[in-house]
């Protein structure tokens, strides 16, 4: 599940972890019960170490096999079992 920040009005900022479903919808601040609203946030990506950072593009790559011919005209490029992946 995505965790998701929030800001109080009285109590500031808090980060809470719920099903996307819920995204939109506000919250209840731990410390005081006020109500909540979602903050928009930017994925921390850039702060990703680099071990990590490989291993998402590991998986990323993992997700998508490409299934046509060369020169299929898709945008993709199919890997021959001569050629080294691309790191």
């Amino acid at each position: 599940m995505p965790i998701y920040p929030y800001r109080c009005e009285t109590c500031g900022s808090f980060s809470v972890m719920r099903p996307v479903a819920e995204r939109d919808a506000s919250c209840a601040c731990p410390t005081c019960s006020a109500i909540a609203q979602r903050m928009l946030a930017t994925p921390a990506l850039a702060l990703m170490s680099s071990s990590g950072s490989a291993e998402r593009q590991v998986n990323e790559r993992a997700v998508y096999t490409h299934q046509h011919s060369s020169g299929c005209g898709c945008g993709s490029r199919a890997q021959s079992s001569t050629e080294s992946p691309v790191g």
